[in-house]
């Protein structure tokens, strides 16, 4: 997450209250949303992403070929 989003998002514990994600509504439909940072439990971490990048299959699924998540 960019500094100024996070310094703009209110922060308890020093983690953001809200993230950016894209988010998936049909095929060629992908947004870039600001949302809700999912709460941990009590045997659970929360992992800051600084980079990620895409692949063949994320091409298909944006597309609309069936996505096959975790190989």
């Amino acid at each position: 997450m960019c500094q100024t989003c996070v310094t703009a998002a209110k922060m308890a514990d020093g983690i953001p209250e809200t993230m950016k994600a894209i988010v998936a509504y049909a095929p060629k439909d992908y947004r870039l949303e600001e949302v809700a940072v999912p709460k941990i439990g009590p045997k659970e971490i929360l992992v800051k992403i600084e980079a990620c990048g895409i692949c063949a299959g994320d091409i298909k699924a944006f597309e609309g070929a069936p996505s096959f998540w975790g190989r």
